[in-house]
């Protein structure tokens, strides 16, 4: 008997949520990161060349990096490695993540995130730093100050201490460091590349399919605003 049109839509409901629930951050990383005993395991367990810490030689431990995926892999890496070695190795950190990632305000008691995934609450030591505003991939004064904080972080470290770095997509707009002798607005400018219009007005599209209305307006005008500086540099 052929299926309904309710159950196909069950069923295709069913099959979009287990493939988003497979790849979720936190699930990842969880999978990924064990304690056992005195020993930190990080990789897959099913191999050989599975990294093994022994926590009683280990310092303090950072957890730093940068994209889209941050809040859900922090989550899931502090998740992983439970209370006692978080408070043991002082377990802190910082990653610059888009502004709809970061916490929603001083003192709620929560990160948000479009997916549901990887909620960190008030009393986590690792910081989620609004780098970049929602939808503008692009560097900022913001990701500057964001990865100045990573850089001092990880030159902190001894030889005893471990480092967590946690990249996802969007990392690169959201850790500028820019070399000395160039400003960021040589950098931002040097973003702003003929491919640039055609990138914004593709995430445009994608963006209005998705109902997300106001952020497509933001981009179509930056795209306008682009396309007349290409075409009227004068």
């Amino acid at each position: 008997m052929p299926r309904s049109a309710a159950e196909l839509h069950s069923d295709a409901l069913a099959i979009w949520h287990a493939g988003l629930n497979a790849v979720r951050s936190d699930r990842l990383v969880t999978q990924n990161v064990h304690i056992e005993g005195d020993w930190l395991l990080v990789g897959d367990r099913s191999v050989a060349d599975e990294l093994r810490v022994p926590l009683a030689s280990t310092g303090r431990i950072a957890v730093v990096g940068a994209g889209k995926a941050g809040a859900g892999m922090a989550a899931g890496l502090l998740e992983a490695l439970g209370p006692q070695v978080i408070a043991e190795k002082c377990v802190a950190g910082w990653l610059n993540v888009p502004a709809d990632c970061a916490p929603l305000s001083s003192g709620e008691g929560g990160s948000r995130s479009e997916s549901g995934e990887g909620l960190l609450d008030s009393r986590n030591t690792v910081h989620l730093h609004p780098a970049r505003p929602a939808g503008i991939n692009e560097p900022t004064a913001e990701g500057v100050f964001g990865a100045e904080k990573i850089l001092g972080i990880v030159g902190s470290l001894d030889p005893s201490d471990l480092c967590f770095c946690l990249l996802s997509g969007g990392g690169s707009a959201l850790l500028p460091a820019p070399v000395s002798g160039v400003s960021l607005e040589e950098k931002q400018f040097g973003a702003e590349s003929p491919y640039l219009v055609r990138d914004l007005t593709a995430e445009a599209q994608a963006l209005r399919k998705l109902g997300r209305n106001d952020e497509a307006a933001k981009l179509e005008q930056r795209t306008q605003a682009l396309h007349s500086a290409q075409t009227n540099p004068n």
